[in-house]
C-alpha cells in the first residue's frame, strides 16, 4: 500500500468515527475530529457537510452556512449540502424578520426592553464561559439555570458539604455559599487554569472518567452533589443508585437534567423526587434544565430567615399580606 491509499484510508477511518461519535450524541468529539480532519484535507466536502450539520445543532447558523457553502464550492452537486444550505438560509431570514419585529417593539415600549437588557447584563448572558474567560478573571456565573442559583441563594449552606463533578464558574460560585467543596475534574488544563482561582474552602482533585464511573466516594445524607461532569453520567448514577441511604447524598443537582432522562428515572426509582428549574443560563442560547433531585424522608432544607430578593424583583409593602 502506497503512503496516498495509506492516508486516504486513515482519513476514511477518522469521518466514520466522526459520524459514530455523532450518532452517540457525543458532539464535542465529533467536532473537534472534523475540525482535524479539515486541517489535514480542506477540500473533505463530508467534513464541511457534516460540521455544518453540528453547527446547526447548536444554533450557530452562520457557520452552519459557511460550512455547507465550502461543501457545495468544492462538489457543486452535493444534494445535502444544498438541502442544508436552504434550511440554514429560511432560518437565518427567520432571525432577521424576527430582529425587525423586536426593533418595532422596542420603538413602542422602550421600558420593557431596558428591564430585559438590565436582567440579562446582570446574570452575564452577553459573556463567555470558557477558559479564556476564567483565564481573564471575567465575572461569570455557573452554567447552571438561573432559576436553580435563585433557589440555592434561598437555602442555608453555611454547614454543608458539597461534590462536584466537573468544575469550572460553579465552582467558583458555590465556595461562597457552602461550607465546603470537594471537585473533581478530568480536564487537565481546565484543572490547572482554575486552581489558582479557587477559595480556600476548596478541595480540587484532577481525577479520570474510570474513577468517576466506579463511584468511590464517601458520601453522606447531609452532602449536596453537583453531576456536571463531561461523560456518561447515567453510568454514574447507575452506580451511585447502589449505596444504602445513608450513604447517598439527599441532595442531587443534575444539570442539563434534559438531556438525562435515563439518569433521571434511576434516581426517581430509587426514591428521589425531582424539582426542574427550567431556564437560561449564563452565555447560552436556548433554554436549560438544571434539576434538583430529594431523597424522600432524608433530605433537609433550611430555607434562611431573611427572604432572599433577586435583583431587580420588587419589595412592596402588600395589604393584601395583612393577617387583618
Amino acid at each position: 500500500m502506497n503512503l496516498l491509499k495509506k492516508n486516504n484510508l486513515n482519513m476514511n477511518e477518522k469521518l466514520q468515527l466522526a459520524v459514530k461519535y455523532y450518532q452517540q450524541k457525543k458532539i464535542l468529539q465529533a467536532q473537534n475530529l472534523y475540525l482535524e480532519i479539515l486541517k489535514l484535507d480542506n477540500k473533505n466536502y463530508v467534513a464541511h457537510n457534516n460540521l455544518g450539520i453540528i453547527y446547526i445543532s447548536q444554533n450557530e447558523l452562520e457557520k452552519a452556512k459557511i460550512s455547507f457553502e465550502k461543501a457545495i464550492q468544492i462538489k457543486p452537486d452535493y444534494i445535502d449540502a444544498k438541502n442544508s444550505l436552504k434550511i440554514v438560509m429560511e432560518k437565518l431570514d427567520m432571525i432577521n424578520n424576527e430582529k425587525k419585529n423586536w426593533e418595532q417593539i422596542i420603538k413602542k415600549r422602550p421600558e420593557k426592553t431596558h428591564f430585559i437588557y438590565k436582567e440579562f447584563r446582570f446574570k452575564k448572558f452577553f459573556s463567555n464561559s470558557n477558559i479564556e474567560q476564567i483565564q481573564k478573571s471575567e465575572e461569570q456565573l455557573p452554567l447552571l439555570t438561573w432559576p436553580l442559583l435563585d433557589f440555592l441563594k434561598t437555602i442555608n449552606l453555611k454547614n454543608t458539604e458539597l461534590i462536584e463533578l466537573g468544575s469550572g464558574n460553579s465552582t467558583l460560585w458555590l465556595s461562597n455559599i457552602f461550607k465546603k467543596i470537594q471537585s473533581f475534574e478530568t480536564n487537565k488544563i481546565w484543572y490547572e487554569t482554575l486552581k489558582p482561582k479557587l477559595n480556600n474552602n476548596v478541595f480540587y482533585n484532577l481525577t479520570t472518567l474510570d474513577i468517576i464511573y466506579e463511584c468511590s466516594f464517601n458520601f453522606n445524607s447531609k452532602n449536596w452533589l453537583l453531576i456536571d461532569f463531561a461523560g456518561k453520567r447515567t453510568k454514574f448514577v447507575k452506580k451511585l443508585i447502589e449505596f444504602e441511604n445513608d450513604k447517598l447524598p439527599a441532595q442531587i443537582i443534575l444539570d442539563n437534567s434534559e438531556w438525562y432522562r435515563n439518569s433521571a428515572k434511576l434516581l426517581k426509582d430509587r426514591g428521589y423526587n425531582e424539582i426542574p428549574f427550567y431556564g437560561f443560563k449564563s452565555g447560552e442560547n436556548n433554554i436549560s434544565c438544571s434539576s434538583v433531585f430529594l431523597l424522600k424522608d432524608n433530605f433537609n432544607l433550611e430555607i434562611l430567615s431573611e427572604f432572599y430578593y433577586p435583583k431587580n424583583s420588587k419589595k412592596i409593602d402588600n395589604n393584601w399580606d395583612s393577617l387583618y
